[in-house]
């Protein structure tokens, strides 16, 4: 099974990096404004795609380095400053939602409130693992990671 999924991996992460030209291309040719920022959005999310294939390929080509007690306290660290962040973004994005009346100006708020909600939940995830990790294997933390994961990697994430 994980060979069919390496191979499916593979194909994906070119697959990704040609739909971030294509739409790259699309998004620089554009002078809407809006358009032009939801089309370069899109080709990051696939840019971002191509990065989490990566991260997926090498672990199940059994690239798994530990994780230091100072990279664990360092994730720590970071992800309480960014849940932070993200959950006071939430709060301005829904007051700024409610004040808008534009749709086009309502769209790009709608899409960047769902990208904070998606990472302050990940992140919120995360920590939780991290808490954790004494308690649990290296397997059952990714199995958690992947279980409570929004979307798991599909459309919409």
């Amino acid at each position: 099974m994980s060979e069919e999924i390496l191979e499916l991996i593979k194909v994906w992460l070119k697959d990704e990096l040609t739909y971030a030209a294509r739409l790259r291309k699309l998004a620089d040719s554009l002078k809407h404004p809006v358009l032009k920022a939801l089309f370069s959005a899109i080709a990051k999310d696939s840019e971002k795609h191509n990065l989490i294939l990566t991260g997926m390929k090498e672990y199940l080509e059994n690239n798994r380095p530990f994780i230091t007690e100072e990279d664990i306290d360092a994730i720590k660290k970071s992800i309480k400053e960014h849940i932070e962040e993200e959950s006071h973004s939430i709060k301005e994005l829904t007051r700024l939602k409610e004040q808008v009346k534009d749709p086009a100006i309502l769209l790009l708020v709608e899409a960047m409130l769902e990208d904070e909600m998606r990472h302050h939940a990940l992140l919120v995830q995360i920590e939780k693992i991290i808490a954790q990790k004494e308690k649990i294997t290296d397997q059952e933390l990714w199995e958690s990671l992947w279980l409570h994961s929004p979307y798991h990697g599909a459309p919409g994430g």
